[in-house]
């Protein structure tokens, strides 16, 4: 589910005055700019535009234009509470993204009351200019400012100028494995990627080859307190926008176990017309300052938070008592995810928070986390269509909504996970491979073929994900060099091919298995469910030994072939006997 967050302005030091025809006007401090953006669709609403400075593109000219005489090329400006100098540079741009207030309103949410922690640290990947540093600061936080840019490092280091701030002049990849090396832990994560960017070691950034690597290292880095994870690339790849489900799989397969949402983000003008400003993936359960904690809440806590959340519907005969009761029987990430999804549903009507916490137990027992899921939407998709009295039909009716999910066809059609699926291996992979439908799995260094329909699991949500199983295991194959040596050669001399071929493609998978399981824990965690669901053993009979010896970090398709061979020799042997 998607949240939106939106930035009304006038703000302190800043306003979006008006956008349209691909531009947009607004004024920093007391300086009006006006620049191109291509979000700005649509007519301008306000006749004349009287910028200070214009930035003009025709041809292969790009530059400032003065309007007045006396505008100045660079001036400071505090913008809700945080200093900045701006400053006009040769790309049109000036130092400063108003949609990051966005970013910095999430992260002071997040820290503020974690009075029960001794200090809250919070790492600024690709950190620009200095906006999120000097929102967190202000709410007592200890900060890793790490940008590769000196230029814009030392515009913000002289805007913002505090002793908690580690002002790090390093590309995003080795100030991580340093960070990781040292022990180092945040509370909060901040990572605003751009596509391309390059460190003073000369070490380049490359969004569509180094995204996956580095995703892979930053769950290491949460603190058992970890208060949440803000991602959001800042540019598109290729001209392509980023959508919503990409990140959201993309954050969820990196930190496992937490409740993922989508956040789209956007600026107003005074008249209310929004100027979309981008996509972020963001962590933030409710229960984060107890993430460490593997036990469930008792019945008495859940009361508590949920007295807090429905204030405004409960009373002395109306409590939260039975349901809290209810919950208290489930286990703590179940816990977690009803009181998430009942505080999304209180910020929009406070009766239909109360009608889903009272059906939820119900539905978790007959539907499942998946199905549960599903009712909810159903049931906040027809509050936002027909109202309260249709929502609650739908949270009553838990039986009939468990029926129709029985009833549905198991099949999934390729067109139906085709796009989600090509986004989620383009952020494995670091750039895009094509998928395509057929008559059989196979995958070549352009293109993964997958079947046009499978029906092998029990369900609709299994067969998805065994979708989403046969992509990964191909583009593991590419990735860790199943077919970098020429396997083919090596078969044409082995006494039994076929056989040889059989066994290596299952040593193969269980090396791949073991990947997958240590770099992607939270994808491995989908996937033996997925094996669980089929009643598909993770290791066959026979194959204990060699499972465990293709664990290793460093293994290769040597490895399983040489295992593979050994198994045909040993059967060769005990057959001549």
């Amino acid at each position: 589910m998607s949240q939106r967050l939106l930035i009304e302005t006038p703000v302190s030091g800043y306003q979006l005055l008006d956008f349209g025809e691909g531009r947009r006007l607004e004024r920093f401090g007391s300086v009006v700019v006006e620049r191109p953006d291509p979000r700005a669709t649509g007519p301008r609403k306000l006749e004349e535009w009287e910028p200070h400075w214009r930035y003009v593109t025709f041809a292969a000219t790009r530059r400032w234009e003065a309007r007045f005489p006396d505008a100045p090329r660079r001036w400071p400006v505090e913008i809700e509470g945080t200093r900045f100098l701006l400053e006009l540079d040769d790309d049109g741009g000036i130092g400063f993204d108003p949609a990051q207030i966005a970013c910095w309103r999430w992260a002071r949410e997040r820290i503020q009351g974690c009075y029960h922690l001794k200090q809250v640290r919070v790492l600024d990947l690709f950190a620009g200019f200095g906006g999120l540093t000097g929102a967190v600061l202000r709410e007592g936080a200890q900060v890793d400012h790490v940008e590769a840019d000196r230029g814009a490092l030392e515009r913000a280091r002289r805007a913002i100028d505090s002793p908690d701030v580690r002002w790090i002049n390093d590309e995003a990849q080795s100030f991580v494995d340093r960070a990781l090396r040292d022990g180092d832990r945040y509370e909060l994560l901040v990572v605003r990627p751009p596509s391309r960017q390059r460190a003073p070691s000369g070490r380049a950034w490359d969004l569509s080859c180094d995204l996956a690597h580095l995703m892979g290292k930053l769950p290491r880095l949460a603190s058992r307190n970890c208060r949440g994870a803000w991602f959001a690339p800042r540019e598109e790849e290729r001209g392509r926008p980023w959508r919503a489900e990409a990140l959201e799989a993309l954050l969820r397969d990196y930190f496992p176990g937490r409740s993922v949402q989508v956040v789209e983000y956007g600026i107003a003008t005074a008249g209310g017309r929004v100027l979309p400003g981008g996509l972020a993936a963001t962590w933030a359960d409710e229960g984060a300052d107890a993430a460490g904690a593997s036990g469930p809440l008792s019945a008495a806590e859940i009361e508590a938070r949920l007295d807090v959340v429905l204030d405004v519907v409960l009373s002395s005969r109306r409590t939260a008592a039975a349901p809290a009761r209810a919950l208290a029987t489930f286990d703590r990430p179940l816990q977690e995810f009803v009181l998430r999804w009942v505080g999304i549903a209180a910020r929009t009507q406070g009766e239909l928070a109360y009608q889903m916490v009272n059906h939820a137990p119900e539905a978790l027992r007959l539907l499942g986390r998946e199905g549960t899921e599903a009712w909810l939407l159903q049931a906040m998709d027809r509050f936002d269509t027909s109202g309260l009295h249709d929502a609650m039909e739908v949270l009553g009716g838990v039986e009939a909504f468990a029926a129709e999910l029985r009833a549905r066809d198991t099949a999934v059609v390729f067109e139906q996970v085709g796009g989600a699926l090509e986004l989620f291996i383009r952020g494995l992979h670091g750039r895009g491979l094509r998928l395509e439908a057929g008559d059989r799995c196979f995958g070549d260094s352009e293109t993964l073929h997958l079947p046009a329909s499978l029906r092998r699991a029990p369900d609709r949500a299994g067969n998805r994900l065994l979708y989403k199983a046969l992509a990964v295991q191909m583009w593991a194959q590419g990735w860790y060099g199943t077919f970098r040596d020429d396997p083919l050669a090596w078969l044409e001399t082995q006494p039994d091919p076929a056989r040889t071929l059989r066994l290596w493609a299952t040593l193969e998978r269980l090396r791949l298995d073991a990947r997958i399981a240590r770099e992607l824990p939270g994808l491995w965690r989908e996937l033996t469910a997925l094996y669980r669901r089929m009643e598909r053993p993770l290791v066959p009979e026979g194959f204990e030994e060699a499972a465990a010896a293709l664990a290793g970090e460093e293994t290769t398709a040597a490895d399983s072939r040489r295992w593979a061979t050994s198994f045909v020799s040993s059967s060769l042997s005990t057959s001549s006997m």
